[in-house]
């Protein structure tokens, strides 16, 4: 892909796979029940783009998990503009009752952008939450932000 060059869509993106590929590399996924908590990265905050599907990050990660698991079950607990701890306080327990056995971990963005950042105070947070689903055996995945102010991709308003 050139620097600079919009993409062509979904068919003409390298960074996507095709829906045969993603079944090729997930055929011996083990996991039945998908969970995401967090703030909007977790909720898949989306905006249309021509050429794509408008559809939430969770969506596309569950449709793929479905293709060789059509018993998924799935729930996505995510809510934008939560700071870690409301993340922890709101949805760790609701989640831990949906019983995940793969759940992806999307907080502290919200925290990162207060006028004060407090790692100190997030940091065990976003520990408590990984470590609750971890301690039942849970796989996790946690995804970081990227820098929005040098993609090209990102519209200048963000």
């Amino acid at each position: 892909m050139e620097e600079g060059r919009p993409l062509d869509g979904e068919t003409g993106d390298p960074y996507l796979i095709s829906a045969e590929e993603s079944a090729r590399l997930l055929r011996n996924a083990p996991w039945s029940r998908f969970a995401a908590v967090g703030d909007s990265g977790a909720e898949g905050i989306t905006e249309p783009v021509a050429g794509y599907a408008t559809r939430p990050w969770f969506d596309r990660v569950a449709a793929g998990l479905r293709q060789v698991r059509p018993d998924l079950v799935s729930r996505n607990f995510g809510k934008m503009n939560l700071v870690a701890s409301q993340v922890r306080e709101t949805q760790l327990d609701p989640a831990l009752e949906f019983a995940p056995d793969l759940v992806a971990v999307l907080s502290g963005g919200n925290d990162i952008i207060q006028r004060e950042f407090r790692p100190a105070q997030t940091e065990p947070e976003i520990v408590k939450v990984i470590s609750a689903f971890r301690d039942r055996g849970t796989t996790v995945v946690t995804m970081g932000l990227f820098d929005i102010t040098t993609s090209p991709y990102v519209p200048e308003k963000y």
